[in-house]
């Protein structure tokens, strides 16, 4: 196996999901904002100032070949 296809596969494996919590605030939160008749902006800034946090307390994912067997 071509160790730069690896990591690559490996790369947008995690940064899948990483978007995916990256546009979620935005997706949802006009929604939440309005069933609680609440504004949008400010209840925005905060949820993707929490998800930023979120995804960063998990790291930069990194692979190990050298141990593979």
């Amino acid at each position: 196996m071509d160790l730069e296809v690896a990591e690559t596969v490996l790369f947008n494996m995690a940064r899948s999901p990483r978007d995916a919590w990256l546009n979620w605030p935005s997706r949802v939160l006009p929604l939440i904002a309005a069933s609680l008749k609440i504004a949008v902006e400010p209840l925005l800034e905060v949820l993707n100032e929490h998800v930023q946090q979120h995804l960063a307390s998990f790291g930069k994912p990194e692979a190990d070949f050298a141990n593979a067997e």
